[in-house]
Protein backbone atom coordinates (compact mmCIF):
# COMPACT_ATOMS: atom_id res chain seq x y z
CA UNK A 1 0.00 0.00 0.00
CA UNK A 2 0.98 3.53 -1.12
CA UNK A 3 -0.08 5.60 1.86
CA UNK A 4 -0.24 9.51 1.16
CA UNK A 5 -0.26 11.41 4.35
CA UNK A 6 -1.97 15.46 3.97
CA UNK A 7 -2.46 17.84 6.47
CA UNK A 8 -5.19 19.79 6.47
CA UNK A 9 -5.53 23.50 4.18
CA UNK A 10 -5.02 26.68 6.59
CA UNK A 11 -7.14 27.48 9.35
CA UNK A 12 -8.37 30.76 11.02
CA UNK A 13 -6.24 29.47 14.41
CA UNK A 14 -3.26 28.79 12.21
CA UNK A 15 -3.21 32.11 11.23
CA UNK A 16 -4.31 33.51 14.61
CA UNK A 17 -1.59 31.02 16.26
CA UNK A 18 -3.60 29.31 18.37
CA UNK A 19 -3.52 26.24 19.85
CA UNK A 20 -6.24 23.43 18.01
CA UNK A 21 -6.14 20.18 19.16
CA UNK A 22 -9.48 18.58 19.03
CA UNK A 23 -11.01 22.30 19.03
CA UNK A 24 -11.88 23.14 15.55
CA UNK A 25 -11.29 26.37 13.64
CA UNK A 26 -12.77 26.69 9.51
CA UNK A 27 -10.11 26.89 6.49
CA UNK A 28 -9.68 30.24 5.36
CA UNK A 29 -9.86 30.99 1.94
CA UNK A 30 -5.79 30.30 1.62
CA UNK A 31 -6.67 26.26 3.02
CA UNK A 32 -9.13 25.74 0.80
CA UNK A 33 -6.87 27.00 -2.16
CA UNK A 34 -3.93 24.75 -0.42
CA UNK A 35 -6.52 21.54 -0.83
CA UNK A 36 -7.30 22.72 -4.31
CA UNK A 37 -3.45 22.82 -5.19
CA UNK A 38 -3.29 19.65 -3.70
CA UNK A 39 -5.94 17.66 -5.63
CA UNK A 40 -4.60 19.17 -8.53
CA UNK A 41 -1.13 17.66 -7.65
CA UNK A 42 -2.78 14.39 -6.96
CA UNK A 43 -5.54 13.99 -9.96
CA UNK A 44 -3.57 11.56 -11.89
CA UNK A 45 -3.28 8.80 -8.97
CA UNK A 46 -6.17 6.46 -8.80
CA UNK A 47 -7.09 6.35 -5.21
CA UNK A 48 -8.80 3.37 -3.53
CA UNK A 49 -9.48 4.65 -0.38
CA UNK A 50 -9.67 8.27 1.22
CA UNK A 51 -9.64 8.74 4.99
CA UNK A 52 -9.77 11.96 7.56
CA UNK A 53 -10.32 12.59 11.06
CA UNK A 54 -13.61 13.74 11.90
CA UNK A 55 -12.45 16.95 12.45
CA UNK A 56 -14.09 19.71 10.16
CA UNK A 57 -10.87 21.21 8.66
CA UNK A 58 -9.81 17.74 7.89
CA UNK A 59 -12.88 16.26 6.70
CA UNK A 60 -13.43 19.71 4.55
CA UNK A 61 -9.58 19.37 3.42
CA UNK A 62 -10.40 15.25 2.09
CA UNK A 63 -13.45 16.33 0.29
CA UNK A 64 -11.99 18.97 -1.93
CA UNK A 65 -9.27 16.56 -2.67
CA UNK A 66 -11.94 14.03 -3.46
CA UNK A 67 -14.41 15.66 -5.61
CA UNK A 68 -15.00 13.89 -8.45
CA UNK A 69 -14.09 10.90 -7.61
CA UNK A 70 -16.11 8.07 -6.93
CA UNK A 71 -14.92 7.48 -3.34
CA UNK A 72 -16.18 8.48 0.36
CA UNK A 73 -14.36 10.12 2.72
CA UNK A 74 -14.21 7.73 5.94
CA UNK A 75 -13.96 9.52 9.35
CA UNK A 76 -12.20 8.37 11.99
CA UNK A 77 -12.09 9.48 15.13
CA UNK A 78 -8.87 7.98 15.71
CA UNK A 79 -6.93 10.49 13.22
CA UNK A 80 -7.63 13.51 15.53
CA UNK A 81 -4.66 15.88 16.14
CA UNK A 82 -3.33 15.67 19.50
CA UNK A 83 -5.78 16.99 22.52
CA UNK A 84 -4.46 19.66 24.42
CA UNK A 85 -7.11 20.42 26.83
CA UNK A 86 -7.78 23.68 28.23
CA UNK A 87 -5.16 25.27 25.88
CA UNK A 88 -7.33 24.84 22.88
CA UNK A 89 -8.40 27.79 21.36
CA UNK A 90 -5.57 30.02 22.86
CA UNK A 91 -2.62 31.92 22.25
CA UNK A 92 0.95 31.32 23.84
CA UNK A 93 0.56 34.52 25.32
CA UNK A 94 -3.10 33.76 26.77
CA UNK A 95 -1.67 30.13 28.17
CA UNK A 96 1.61 31.82 29.74
CA UNK A 97 -0.26 34.53 31.62
CA UNK A 98 -2.15 31.44 33.19
CA UNK A 99 -0.53 28.49 33.88
CA UNK A 100 3.60 30.39 33.20
CA UNK A 101 5.13 27.03 34.77
CA UNK A 102 3.52 24.28 33.03
CA UNK A 103 4.23 26.80 29.53
CA UNK A 104 8.07 26.94 30.92
CA UNK A 105 8.03 23.52 31.04
CA UNK A 106 6.00 23.11 27.42
CA UNK A 107 8.42 24.95 25.66
CA UNK A 108 11.70 23.31 27.14
CA UNK A 109 10.73 19.89 25.77
CA UNK A 110 13.02 19.80 23.61
CA UNK A 111 15.74 20.55 25.33
CA UNK A 112 16.95 16.79 27.15
CA UNK A 113 20.34 16.55 28.10
CA UNK A 114 20.43 12.52 27.64
CA UNK A 115 19.44 11.54 24.19
CA UNK A 116 19.35 7.88 25.67
CA UNK A 117 15.49 5.94 23.73
CA UNK A 118 14.19 5.05 27.08
CA UNK A 119 13.94 8.22 28.90
CA UNK A 120 10.79 9.44 29.99
CA UNK A 121 10.13 13.50 28.78
CA UNK A 122 8.06 16.02 30.02
CA UNK A 123 5.33 15.24 26.77
CA UNK A 124 5.03 11.44 27.07
CA UNK A 125 4.48 11.53 31.00
CA UNK A 126 2.23 15.15 31.45
CA UNK A 127 -0.61 15.81 30.05
CA UNK A 128 -2.32 19.45 29.80
CA UNK A 129 -5.63 19.52 31.89
CA UNK A 130 -7.86 17.84 30.03
CA UNK A 131 -5.64 17.03 27.71
CA UNK A 132 -3.68 13.63 26.44
CA UNK A 133 0.21 12.34 26.58
CA UNK A 134 1.44 12.11 23.25
CA UNK A 135 1.52 8.39 24.25
CA UNK A 136 -2.03 8.33 24.47
CA UNK A 137 -2.12 9.90 20.95
CA UNK A 138 0.29 7.57 19.13
CA UNK A 139 -1.91 4.48 20.56
CA UNK A 140 -5.09 6.05 18.82
CA UNK A 141 -2.74 6.59 15.26
CA UNK A 142 -1.65 3.44 15.61
CA UNK A 143 -5.03 1.65 15.81
CA UNK A 144 -6.11 4.21 12.91
CA UNK A 145 -3.17 2.86 10.67
CA UNK A 146 -4.16 -0.89 11.53
CA UNK A 147 -7.54 -0.34 10.00
CA UNK A 148 -6.37 1.25 7.37
CA UNK A 149 -4.08 -1.49 6.29
CA UNK A 150 -6.46 -4.30 6.83
CA UNK A 151 -8.91 -2.32 4.43
CA UNK A 152 -5.94 -1.94 1.63
CA UNK A 153 -3.92 -5.02 2.11
CA UNK A 154 -2.92 -4.77 -1.62
CA UNK A 155 0.81 -3.49 -2.30
CA UNK A 156 -0.21 -1.68 -5.22
CA UNK A 157 -3.23 0.35 -3.59
CA UNK A 158 -2.69 4.15 -3.69
CA UNK A 159 -4.81 5.75 -0.10
CA UNK A 160 -5.04 9.26 0.88
CA UNK A 161 -5.32 10.19 4.94
CA UNK A 162 -5.74 13.62 5.59
CA UNK A 163 -5.50 14.65 9.54
CA UNK A 164 -2.98 17.10 11.70
CA UNK A 165 0.32 18.54 12.17
CA UNK A 166 0.70 16.67 15.05
CA UNK A 167 -1.07 13.73 14.98
CA UNK A 168 -0.15 12.48 11.54
CA UNK A 169 3.76 12.99 12.10
CA UNK A 170 2.70 9.39 14.49
CA UNK A 171 3.22 7.61 11.01
CA UNK A 172 6.93 8.73 10.66
CA UNK A 173 7.78 7.62 13.58
CA UNK A 174 5.97 4.53 13.78
CA UNK A 175 7.41 3.91 10.02
CA UNK A 176 10.98 4.48 11.50
CA UNK A 177 10.64 2.81 14.61
CA UNK A 178 11.34 6.17 16.78
CA UNK A 179 9.69 6.44 20.36
CA UNK A 180 6.43 9.11 20.27
CA UNK A 181 8.07 12.11 21.34
CA UNK A 182 10.81 11.89 17.93
CA UNK A 183 7.34 14.14 16.33
CA UNK A 184 9.27 17.14 17.57
CA UNK A 185 11.99 16.67 15.06
CA UNK A 186 9.67 16.73 12.27
CA UNK A 187 7.25 19.22 10.56
CA UNK A 188 4.31 19.27 8.62
CA UNK A 189 2.87 22.50 6.39
CA UNK A 190 -0.62 22.71 5.53
CA UNK A 191 -1.94 21.08 2.86
CA UNK A 192 1.57 19.25 2.58
CA UNK A 193 2.24 15.29 1.21
CA UNK A 194 4.33 12.38 2.92
CA UNK A 195 4.32 9.30 1.23
CA UNK A 196 5.21 5.78 3.12
CA UNK A 197 5.26 2.38 1.12
CA UNK A 198 4.23 -0.75 3.03
CA UNK A 199 4.95 -3.64 0.99
CA UNK A 200 4.12 -7.04 2.59
CA UNK A 201 7.15 -8.68 3.87
CA UNK A 202 9.08 -6.04 4.20
CA UNK A 203 9.58 -2.66 6.54
CA UNK A 204 8.11 0.57 5.75
CA UNK A 205 9.72 3.12 3.15
CA UNK A 206 9.23 6.66 3.54
CA UNK A 207 9.78 8.14 0.27
CA UNK A 208 8.83 11.73 1.06
CA UNK A 209 8.21 13.87 4.24
CA UNK A 210 6.11 17.34 3.78
CA UNK A 211 6.38 17.91 0.37
CA UNK A 212 4.68 21.52 -0.60
CA UNK A 213 6.02 21.32 -4.32
CA UNK A 214 2.49 21.98 -5.73
CA UNK A 215 1.81 25.13 -3.90
CA UNK A 216 5.16 26.55 -5.14
CA UNK A 217 3.97 25.00 -8.40
CA UNK A 218 0.73 27.15 -8.48
CA UNK A 219 1.95 29.98 -7.38
CA UNK A 220 4.59 30.09 -10.38
CA UNK A 221 1.54 29.90 -12.95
Amino acid sequence: MHLLIARHGETLWNVEKRIQGWGDSPLTETGRSQARQLAARLSDVVLTGVYSSDLGRAFETANIIADGRQLTVAQLHDLREVSWGEWEGQTAAQIQAVQPDLWAKFISRGREMNESEDEADWETSTVVPGGETLTDAASRITSALAKIKGDHPRDDEWVLVVGHGGSLRFFVTLALGLPPRRIRRLHLDNASLTHILYLRGHPPIVNCINDTGHHAMSANK
